[in-house]
């Protein structure tokens, strides 16, 4: 007996916090949603399987607010009220606070597994959002008229608009035969979390070394969450270490917290970036990594990935109060117009700064120094940094 297939209008493949936003966005209007997602609820909840956190701008907070997510969530961050950015063996430093942010937070540093667990409550409350997991897209079938995947677990589903928002190794990009352009970092992100003697007093911290950048994302008082976008030369040697030996790493390349105890494992992440050449094909859009993979050097990847879901979740309620075709062309080209100079000048930006602090030369980091001095002194400048730093623009 053939299986009859779930209808909906628009199917996201990618239960992560991206896709997960893009979920409760769409549900300010009758459009039946289904999400799939390949990982099972209590894999993807799980603290011990992503150690990550997001760096939560002030902008995309703005965002969570419409999917009603936000005022539940923000108990459980932290808010970022200052950034320090500086480099070893020189003395020059840029320093963002409030001031420069109109007195709002930057942002807020928030565990990743706590954004899955807000997310994956909401999508089973709400009555027109439809979770499947674990599952993927087996195949991919899509016409002038609708679409229609089968998932692995054998059930069909019927769709207006398919969203890719499953990460930097898109299936569906992959699928719809969309090309990507690949840029291989010789790096790995260490993740962690540390315990500080000293207290970070809202402070993000981001240190280059020559060894590749260190960032300390304050958690609690005496808690950060620390990324180390570790050269690959070096990363055998730090795997060798036991955490104390980490720890003391650490604390001899960043001091200013005083002692520190790892107090999670650690995770690995190799860095990547990845460019498609488009963000839509018939009846498809991609977001998040599977649209822009960058560098965490800036903390603005999934910043990116919730602006997508904001513009494209504006397109579809406008088109759907119209009694208009959410999946048709002129919506999706209308899409990728209005989100590809974002995403293009921060990945160059992003790009930019590895390459510009990847140089160990001397002289450079003189120089490097001194415009960090520089752009500190100047006022007008720091804040333009600082609003689009905080997903205001520029």
């Amino acid at each position: 007996m053939t299986q009859k297939p779930l209808q909906c209008d628009v199917l996201i493949v990618g239960g992560g916090p991206v896709g997960g936003v893009l979920a409760g966005l769409l549900t300010t209007l009758p459009l039946r949603v289904v999400v799939v997602d390949f990982l099972a609820p209590e894999k993807a909840l799980d603290k011990n399987q992503d150690g990550r956190t997001t760096a939560v701008s002030w902008g995309s907070s703005l965002i969570m607010e419409k999917t009603g997510l936000w005022a539940q969530l923000l108990p459980h961050t932290t808010p970022i009220e200052e950034i320090r950015v500086s480099q070893a063996l020189t003395s020059g430093f840029l320093h963002f606070n409030q001031e420069d942010a109109d007195g709002h937070p930057m942002g807020f540093i928030l565990d990743n597994w706590r954004l899955r667990q807000a997310l994956y409550t909401m999508m089973e409350e709400r009555e027109n959002i439809t979770l499947i997991a674990p599952a993927s897209v087996k195949s991919l079938e899509c016409d002038a008229s609708q679409g229609q995947a089968e998932l692995t677990n054998g059930q069909l589903i019927q769709f207006r608009l398919i969203v890719g928002a499953d990460g930097r190794l898109s299936q569906i990009r992959e699928s719809m035969g969309i090309k990507a352009y690949t840029a291989r970092y010789d790096q790995t992100a260490i993740v962690t979390s540390v315990q500080h003697e000293q207290p970070h007093h809202c402070r993000a911290f981001e240190h280059f070394l020559p060894t590749g950048p260190l960032a300390f994302l304050p958690v609690k008082t005496h808690q950060s969450s620390v990324v180390w976008s570790l050269q690959n030369k070096w990363i055998s040697a730090m795997e060798s270490l036991s955490q104390e030996e980490f720890a003391q790493e650490l604390e001899r390349r960043f001091p200013y917290l005083g002692k520190i105890e790892l107090i999670s494992k650690r995770w690995h992440y190799p860095l990547v970036m990845t460019l498609p050449r488009r963000m839509t094909t018939e009846r498809c859009v991609l977001m998040g990594d599977a649209a822009h993979a960058i560098h965490p050097i800036a903390g603005q990847g999934a910043n990116l990935g919730f602006r997508d879901a904001e513009i494209l979740s504006g397109l579809v309620q406008n088109s759907a109060r119209l009694g208009l075709d959410i999946g048709e062309e002129t919506l999706l080209k209308r899409y990728q117009r209005q989100r590809v100079r974002d995403i293009v000048s921060m990945t160059c930006m992003t790009d930019s700064l590895v390459r510009l602090f990847s140089r160990s030369s001397q002289s450079l980091a003189f120089v490097r120094g001194q415009g960090m001095s520089w752009m500190n002194a100047i006022a007008p400048l720091r804040r333009r940094l600082t609003r689009h730093a905080m997903g205001l623009g520029l």
